[in-house]
């Protein structure tokens, strides 16, 4: 796998964590790393629409894991 923007490192910790109990921080550390991201992207307006794209999808699968394997709705 390719990781192609910096924020998707903390994304990929976060799938790839098999233990619960550790399992809610790196959700958490992922999810600010993709705010951070679109809040730079908010304000300089750059970043490509490739980019913009992955940001929601990745914010969506995050969404999918907590509520999966952490039963948060």
């Amino acid at each position: 796998m390719i990781l192609k923007y910096p924020w998707m490192y903390e994304y990929l910790s976060a799938f790839i964590e098999t233990d619960n109990a550790t399992l809610a921080k790196r959700i958490d550390v992922a999810e600010a790393a993709i705010r951070t991201r679109v809040d730079e992207l908010s304000r300089d307006h750059g970043g490509t629409h490739e980019e913009r794209a992955a940001l929601a999808n990745a914010i969506a699968r995050l969404d999918k894991l907590s509520s999966e394997r952490l039963g948060y709705y």
